[in-house]
């Protein structure tokens, strides 16, 4: 597909449900999904070869460690983002949440699976603040024993 059929697909498909504008090299995707800070999640799409690839940039995973209390990630932490993003069909690399959409593919419906990822991954910032709390309550714990 080129660049002029998936830019009338991306229309067709999503302009019903996102607003759309170029952005550089990428279609900017405005969805109606919220980070719980209520920061609205953008996604961008880019025609790669035979798929348009929809992704978050690393926002998400930026945005999560702005509000986290450690960093880098723990492996558990990798373990979490990446069985949030497996559960909604999506992938995650380094710091980037995406997924491939074929041709024949709902541009749509990968739009949605990425943003739902995207929640997922942001909820995770909850979990963390419990586990770095419960890991000083234990460290404390420890030190006054």
């Amino acid at each position: 597909m080129n660049s002029s059929e998936t830019d009338k697909t991306l229309i067709r498909d999503i302009a019903a449900l996102f607003s759309c504008a170029p952005q550089g090299d990428y279609f900017r995707i405005r969805t109606p999904f919220l980070y719980p800070d209520c920061d609205v999640i953008d996604l961008f799409c880019k025609p790669e070869g035979d798929f348009t690839v929809v992704s978050d940039l690393g926002e998400t995973t930026g945005w999560l460690w702005m509000n986290a209390v450690s960093e880098p990630r723990t492996a558990n932490q990798n373990k979490l983002i990446e069985e949030a993003c497996c559960s909604h069909g999506v992938q995650f690399k380094g710091d980037e949440i995406f997924s491939k959409c074929r041709s024949d593919d709902s541009l749509a419906d990968a739009v949605v699976r990425v943003a739902q990822a995207c929640i997922r991954v942001s909820d995770l910032l909850l979990t963390f603040r419990a586990l770095d709390k419960t890991l000083v309550k234990d460290e404390v714990l420890e030190q006054s024993t």
